[in-house]
């Protein structure tokens, strides 16, 4: 009687929450975008992805600590399109990652300081 109490309430969860969205349902563009990637694009995402740590995979564009860790947790990785099955990762954030990578990855930079320097005098 627990197996079936459990199985029927493990079933109705898991019918309510939505399936991550595969390759398969990637948009034409984003595939074409993931196509144009050269090789050594391709293969240094798919590194990262598959062994970077929180502070690598937060140099992508739109990944902080709590989806680096989703990124972590989905591992592995064979192909770009792969990291639309990330829990907090879609269209939207995927094209700015392949865009990234399109550009050889580069360096986020510190934004420049708007504060004002106190005059000597003061």
């Amino acid at each position: 009687m627990k197996h079936l109490l459990a199985a029927l309430l493990l079933g109705g969860l898991a019918s309510q929450a939505a399936p991550p969205p595969s390759a398969q349902e990637a948009s034409a563009e984003l595939k074409a975008l993931a196509a144009s990637l050269n090789a050594a694009q391709a293969a240094k995402l798919i590194t990262l992805a598959n062994s970077g740590d929180t502070a690598a995979l937060s140099e992508l564009p739109g990944i902080g600590p709590v989806r680096a860790a989703a990124i972590q947790a989905a591992r592995p990785f064979n192909h770009p399109l792969g990291l639309l099955r990330v829990t907090g990762i879609g269209e939207v954030t995927l094209t700015a990652i392949l865009k990234h990578a399109k550009a050889n990855f580069p360096r986020k930079t510190a934004a420049p300081s708007t504060r004002k320097k106190k005059s000597p005098g003061a």
